[in-house]
């Protein structure tokens, strides 16, 4: 009897429609922190 082989999964492929989808992010160009009120200081 021979050893049948199992095939290998590639799983970049299994998973690719999760990463391939086309998205909007928001722009991260610009800094924006939070101001920090005169009450959080205390």
């Amino acid at each position: 009897m021979k050893e049948v082989k199992k095939k290998r999964r590639n799983p970049v492929a299994k998973n690719s429609r999760k990463f391939n989808k086309s998205a909007v992010f928001t722009d991260k160009t610009k800094y924006n922190r939070k101001v920090k009120t005169s009450e959080e200081n205390e």
